[in-house]
């Protein structure tokens, strides 16, 4: 493999890497969720496998299960809309940034007459494998047309990489995500 080399255990040596998914541009960040307690893993006050007098027995919450919301970057121009899909698990997860492809496609991976949903099928296989998703309607399109320009004259590639970077700074700062 060219980009990276995965180990048999699926992590990515080299982290951090721009991949092209089909027609969705995503970033990881990290290697590979959750490496800490498993979901719902009871630990000791004195640390995980304590035992012996003294030994008070505190049970911590599970991990919570998968989840999506609505996530906003805020921009000059007006808000882009995106949706956050979280894995189940305890985090801080590896996050994973999928910018649709060339047109009118929204997060989903839709476009006006064309509905397949691919973006959000990429994504929740994402997160069925422990990564954290963001997939958002690029400006001019869907929940973000207030955030385009006015005349598609107007529209440049700058535009859409700028946004992805933003999104990238937000995502950093999260402590939900590591990277």
């Amino acid at each position: 493999m060219r980009n990276y080399e995965v180990r048999k255990s699926g992590r990515f040596l080299r982290p951090g890497i721009v991949h092209i998914v089909g027609a969705a541009l995503a970033l990881l960040f990290g290697s590979v969720a959750c490496e800490g307690a498993e979901p719902g893993a009871n630990t000791t006050a004195n640390g995980p496998g304590a035992a012996g007098e003294g030994a008070a027995s505190e049970l911590q919450a599970p991990c919570p299960g998968p989840s999506s919301s609505a996530i906003t970057l805020a921009t000059p121009t007006g808000d882009i809309k995106g949706s956050l899909l979280l894995p189940g698990g305890c985090g801080p997860f590896a996050v994973v940034l999928i910018h649709a492809g060339s047109g009118p496609t929204d997060r989903d991976g839709n476009a006006p007459g064309v509905v397949n949903d691919s973006l959000k099928l990429l994504a929740e296989g994402l997160a069925e494998r422990g990564f954290a998703a963001v997939r958002f309607d690029k400006r001019g399109v869907a929940a973000s047309a207030a955030a385009g320009p006015a005349l598609e004259y107007d529209y440049r590639l700058d535009m859409y990489v700028d946004d992805a970077a933003a999104w990238l700074e937000m995502l950093a700062e999260d402590p939900r995500f590591r990277g």
